[in-house]
This record gives C-alpha cells, structure tokens and sequence, in this order.
C-alpha cells in the first residue's frame, strides 16, 4: 500500500505536526484517545484512508482528505465545547 502518497492537501490538526501524507494521516489517528477514535466520523475517515491507500486514485484520497478535514473540525469543536 502506497502510504506515503499525499493528501489532497495539507491538513494542519491543532497542537500537532502538519498532516502531508496518507502515512502521516494514519500515524495521528493511531494516535487519537479511543472515546474519540471511536467516533463515527474518525471510523468513517479510518475507512476513507484504507481505501486510498489501497486503490490512490485521485477521488479516493480527495474524500479521504476531506473526510478527515471534517474529523478535526468535529474533535475540534468538541473540544472547545467544554470550555
């Protein structure tokens, strides 16, 4: 699996290095606490980001992309919610 393919874009999650790579995408999710990699829009990106590693067409790794764009939007504002 071509793990080091790019994302469709750099993705820049909050207190952590730049996402550039389907690898570096894969490094941070095995990383998230589990109640939040539980959740259905990281299990959803998780699928995604399978998938494109699998098959890198351009489709793939762009839903791939922003599938994940909406998961650190979501965990993001989650966080914030308890402030």
């Amino acid at each position: 699996m071509p793990w080091t393919t790019s994302l469709d874009r750099t993705l820049q999650p909050r207190n952590h290095a730049a996402l550039h790579t389907l690898a570096d995408a894969r490094a941070y999710m095995l990383e998230l606490p589990e109640d939040m990699a539980g959740r259905q829009v990281w299990q959803h990106a998780g699928h995604l980001l399978l998938a494109a590693a699998e098959s890198p067409a351009k489709a793939a790794i762009e839903g791939a992309t922003k599938q994940l764009d909406l998961a650190l939007f979501l965990s993001f504002r989650l966080d914030m919610s308890g402030i």
